[in-house]
């Protein structure tokens, strides 16, 4: 899902409230929810056509310190940058892991941690290291996500 800009959040904590809100309830009926967010590094075939969405729009940095940074006016020149989006999904992966809830859904994060090859449980019994990839792309980690959960 793309990842836009709310309506009535004001903050990156209202944001990472409404985000793990709306997963959560698109898994209220299932057992276990998946989110794999991309990463975005320096060398990579994507780069052009990231350099091209640079010229579109004029990039702002915003670091994301603490859940009560505003939110910026002009989102689509905050998501311009890379930076930015691997801020944001870091606050996403962080906020919901620690909102989940204990028992079911299960919730399973990669791709939006520092570390490329993170991946969090909800379920501290998963074992999700079959989950661990440095994919760039969230389309390819989901198989590894599919494959873990189909055994």
């Amino acid at each position: 899902m793309a990842l836009g800009k709310p309506p009535d959040t004001t903050t990156f904590g209202d944001y990472a409230n409404k985000f793990a809100e709306t997963v959560l309830k698109m898994g209220e009926k299932d057992r276990r929810v998946d989110v794999a967010f991309d990463r975005y590094r320096d060398k990579s075939i994507k780069t052009g056509t990231r350099r091209k969405h640079k010229q579109r729009h004029r990039p702002v940095r915003r670091e994301i310190v603490n859940d009560s940074v505003p939110l910026p006016a002009d989102w689509s020149s905050f998501m311009a940058l890379e930076e930015n989006k691997a801020d944001l999904a870091r606050i996403l992966s962080n906020h919901l892991i620690e909102h989940s809830p204990e028992d079911e859904p299960v919730v399973v994060i990669s791709g939006g941690f520092v570390e490329a090859t993170t991946v969090k449980s909800s379920d501290p019994d998963l074992d999700v290291s079959s989950l661990m990839a440095d994919h760039e792309e969230a389309d390819t980690r989901l198989i590894l996500h599919c494959i873990q959960w189909t055994q």
